[in-house]
C-alpha cells in the first residue's frame, strides 16, 4: 500500500524528498557518519533552474530545495556524482554527459547543493591533499593527466574530504 502526501496546493500529490545518505566516514581511527543527500539526477540538469522552480511551485514536478553543504559532505557528494555519471577527462562535461572534478562541482554549485564559498573552501583541501603527495598542480590539471584513473581521483576525494571534516569543515 503506498501513501502519498496532499500538499496546500490544491491537493496535487508531491513525491517525497530523497532521503539523504548515511556515508561513514573513519578520521583518525574514530567512525564518523555524515549525511549527504543523493546527486541530482541528469533530468534536473537539462531545465534551467527558474523553469524548475516554477514547476515545482506548480506541482508539477519535485524539485527539492537544496541545502548547500560543508566541504567534506560535499566533496563525498561529489564522489557519488561522478559514480553516478560517470568520470571524465579534458571536459568539465563532455559531449557524453561524463563530467570531470571540477564539472562535478559546478553542476552541484548550480542545483544548490554548495556556495561557491564551500567549493572553494573543498578546492582548497583537494589543493592541500595534492600539495602533501608533491604533486604541484591543479587538481583538474591533476585529473586530466594521462593513465589517470578513476580510483585515483576517488581517493583524492575521500582524503580530501577526510581533511575538511578532521577540520569539522
Amino acid at each position: 500500500m503506498s501513501t502519498t502526501n496532499t500538499s496546500d496546493r490544491g491537493g496535487r500529490v508531491e513525491a517525497p524528498a530523497p532521503a539523504p545518505h548515511a556515508v561513514p566516514v573513519v578520521i583518525g581511527g574514530r567512525r564518523r557518519v555524515l549525511a549527504v543527500p543523493p546527486p541530482p539526477g541528469r533530468g534536473r540538469t537539462l531545465l534551467p533552474r527558474p523553469v524548475r522552480t516554477a514547476l515545482s511551485n506548480w506541482g508539477l514536478v519535485y524539485d527539492a530545495a537544496a541545502q548547500p553543504l560543508i566541504p567534506s559532505a560535499h566533496l563525498i557528494q561529489l564522489k557519488h556524482l561522478l559514480q553516478a555519471w560517470g568520470w571524465g577527462q579534458s571536459f568539465d562535461i563532455s559531449p557524453s554527459g561524463r563530467l570531470c572534478i571540477r564539472g562535478g562541482q559546478t553542476v552541484l554549485e548550480h542545483h544548490g547543493y554548495v556556495t561557491p564559498a564551500g567549493r572553494a573552501r573543498a578546492v582548497a583541501y583537494m589543493q592541500q591533499t595534492l600539495a602533501a603527495d608533491g604533486v604541484p598542480m591543479e587538481f583538474f590539471a591533476w585529473n586530466d593527466l594521462t593513465g589517470r584513473t578513476f580510483a585515483e581521483v576517488e581517493h583524492l576525494i575521500i582524503r580530501s574530504a577526510a581533511a575538511a571534516l578532521s577540520n569539522k569543515e
